[in-house]
């Protein structure tokens, strides 16, 4: 046998092995029954069909307790809000969600200072690649260029930036090894308090004053998921979640940022809710983890007025969920 054969031959061989590992990967990760992958596997599986979905990132997935905004609206909730992701995240899992549950009642879409400024770097691959060939799914986040190479080779969603280790989760489920609960409903609160420490690091890398870009194609993306809610007939709400105000007021064009959210909210049919200086949340460290996130604490506060604002808005019949 030639020498080239034989490459060819480890190399096919080594093709297999890494297609078959893929395999095993993802019928692992989809057996994951709890935490942030078990909720995911809720909306692949199609066992959620809530009335209110939240969509967003961390910022979401922290910040509402669908539980309070629950009991507030009678409305069935759910916490779609993905840890990292970035705008063609959160329309990806939307229409993910909408290809396997009832369509909700209500979408309410959580922006905040980085809606409209993010690049395409992707935090934890792996949580998203047992799905890529569900093309609800994929259609839209084939646009992350990672995701897009972990369609086409094997292996590479497990391998690259897994900096979760969520791979050896999938692994452990194929073995019934579940990971602790810790997540209700899509929602994980945040039990650690601010750290004053955090934002003197980031800002110090910050060129002063502190200004967040408005990137056309990130303005596109935000269109793309409000155009998907208005087109099928389902209302929704983009929400500016709270800053913690001492450092909000360092923000040189959050007026900026909030106008252009608005604006994308009336292009597309939706109702803008600015409550990035909601009082009391925003007066308080003791309310956040850091400067963008809620803490525990801060979450409930927070899901508590955002509920008593939806249960005012459905009552006045303003907001038309009857479709």
């Amino acid at each position: 046998m030639s020498a080239l054969r034989k490459l060819a031959l480890f190399l096919a061989a080594g093709v297999v092995l890494a297609c078959g590992l893929h395999l095993v990967l993802d019928a692992g990760m989809r057996r994951i029954r709890y935490g942030a992958i078990g909720a995911f596997n809720r909306i692949a599986d199609g066992r959620v069909n809530a009335d209110i979905v939240i969509t967003g990132s961390s910022r979401a997935y922290v910040q509402y307790d669908p539980d309070i905004i629950q009991a507030a609206t009678r409305m069935t909730t759910f916490n779609a809000g993905r840890d990292g992701a970035n705008t063609i995240i959160h329309a990806g899992v939307l229409r993910y969600y909408l290809s396997q549950n009832r369509k909700p009642r209500l979408i309410i879409e959580n922006a905040d200072l980085h809606s409209l400024s993010y690049g395409y770097d992707l935090y934890g691959p792996a949580q998203y690649t047992p799905y890529l060939h569900d093309q609800a799914f994929y259609s839209v986040v084939k646009r992350m260029p990672v995701l897009q190479k972990a369609y086409y080779l094997p292996l590479y969603g497990y391998v690259v930036d897994d900096v979760q280790f969520d791979h050896y989760l999938g692994l452990k489920a194929l073995f019934g090894i579940q990971p602790s609960e810790s997540v209700r409903n899509g929602f994980e609160p945040v039990n650690h308090g601010y750290s004053e420490a955090l934002w003197n690091r980031w800002a110090g890398k910050q060129q002063k004053p502190i200004s967040f870009m408005l990137l056309p194609y990130c303005m596109e993306e935000m269109g793309w998921l409000l155009e998907d809610a208005r087109t099928r007939g389902i209302p929704c709400i983009v929400v500016f979640s709270p800053v913690y105000h001492r450092h909000l007021v360092e923000i040189d064009n959050r007026s900026q940022v909030v106008a252009t959210l608005a604006q994308l909210a009336r292009q597309h049919g939706a109702l803008f809710w600015d409550l990035s200086d909601l009082s009391p949340v925003s007066e308080s460290k003791d309310n956040f983890a850091d400067w963008l996130h809620l803490n525990q604490h801060g979450a409930t506060l927070f899901s508590k007025l955002v509920a008593q604002r939806l249960a005012a808005w459905i009552g006045s019949g303003e907001l038309d969920l009857s479709r």
